[in-house]
């Protein structure tokens, strides 16, 4: 694998020879206690698929990456497409 040092993938390379899984949640807006005072249609407005995540949509992503043994060096967007820009 060639790759650049101290990269990223370098270090995601030599963690999995170790067995070893390197993974992140990007949550986009994600409906909490913090925003029961925010109306409904601008925590819609926030999110392509017009509704934003929930608790539990994060907690299910991060109990996938947990229980995929050979899932490693990804970024699962938790954010109804909002990390493909501005829609």
């Amino acid at each position: 694998m060639d790759v650049r040092p101290w990269s990223p993938q370098k270090t995601i390379y030599r963690r999995a020879q170790n067995g070893n899984r390197v993974n992140a949640i990007a949550p986009g807006t994600v409906y909490t206690p913090l925003h029961r005072e925010t109306p409904k249609d601008v925590m819609e407005s926030l999110s392509p698929m017009g509704r934003p995540s929930t608790v539990k949509d994060i907690t299910d992503a991060v109990l996938y990456l947990t229980d995929a043994a050979t899932v490693t060096g990804h970024i699962l967007y938790v954010d109804g497409g909002a990390h493909f820009g501005r829609w």
